[in-house]
């Protein structure tokens, strides 16, 4: 496990902790963020290295895949029902811009958004600090 996948879950339960979500769902929503970008073990090494503002039309498209991609990858584990749906839609946004869906609003689960929110959270700083 990388150590931003650490912070994206530790962020992503104390902002859940907060809103006072049952802790089942907290539980879910910390897997979730530390499997969130599991799909992106089909990317080609040199995209691993770049950023996404830097990819080329081509690798956008396989960027915005890796939600669908950890779907699928995690869709036999028995139980992860609640945790596929929160990486599935991990880079959903409220107005309905992001993706894969394009969710808006109460389409999108509440600990998605989360998820989606604390990992750009620390992607902003991260990159701030380097």
């Amino acid at each position: 496990m990388d150590h931003r996948s650490r912070r994206v879950a530790e962020h992503a339960v104390a902002i859940a902790h907060l809103m006072a979500i049952p802790d089942k769902r907290i539980k879910e929503i910390e897997i979730a963020a530390l499997l969130r970008d599991i799909g992106k073990a089909n990317f080609p090494l040199f995209m691993l290295e770049k950023s996404p503002n830097d990819y080329s039309p081509e690798e956008m498209a396989i960027y915005k895949y890796h939600p669908q991609a950890c779907s699928e990858i995690l869709k036999n584990v028995y139980g992860y029902e609640q945790i596929i749906e929160l990486v599935h839609y991990h880079h959903e946004k409220y107005n309905g811009s992001g993706f894969p869906s394009g969710h808006k609003t109460s389409k999108t689960p509440m600990g998605a958004y989360i998820i989606g929110i604390t990992d750009y959270y620390d992607h902003l700083v991260e990159n701030k600090t380097r």
